[in-house]
């Protein structure tokens, strides 16, 4: 992939430990694809520095602050080796933007006040909120997480849960 261009709608920038990694700073960006299909995309570390360093430009550059959903992002992997064992090699994202026309903007944002946009599997309570788009929201508080694939069985009757509720 020599680059990947999008504009995203809804963002978020938080802290947790997903993945079975540590805790550790994430951004995750949604956009549409190419198919019309909402998509979602996570950056940290090294690539989610040089993302920062777009969101600054974008809220004290110029008159008015604007935000990642306000542009259509270009990221470019970039190979970096290491200073102290040339034998060892990783990539990171370098990013550019160019303004969105308004109007995508607006037919975005009004696609996100009527559909919560939120990845499931990424969303846990021990987060810790850094940034985040307008447009973000947490899933309403009556739905539920599927327990497919899971590998746990529900062993308890709505009979035996109501009865200790009581």
């Amino acid at each position: 992939m020599k680059e990947l261009s999008f504009q995203p709608f809804v963002f978020r920038v938080f802290e947790d430990g997903l993945f079975n990694r540590n805790r550790e700073p994430w951004a995750e960006l949604f956009f549409v694809d190419s198919f019309n299909c909402v998509s979602s995309i996570m950056f940290n570390g090294t690539t989610l520095g040089e993302l920062r360093n777009v969101l600054k430009k974008l809220v004290y550059a110029g008159q008015e602050p604007l935000s990642l959903c306000d542009v259509v992002l270009t990221v470019r992997p970039e190979k970096l080796t290491s200073k102290t064992d040339p034998t060892k090699s990783w990539y990171i994202g370098r990013f550019c933007y160019e303004l969105a026309t308004p109007e995508m903007v607006a037919q975005l944002a009004d696609y996100a006040a009527d559909y919560p946009i939120y990845r499931r599997d990424t969303l846990k309570q021990t987060a810790n909120y850094l940034a985040f788009s307008e447009s973000f929201s947490l899933p309403p508080a009556d739905v539920q997480p599927l327990g497919v694939g899971s590998g746990e069985e529900q062993t308890e009757s709505v009979q035996e849960v109501e009865a200790e509720v009581v």
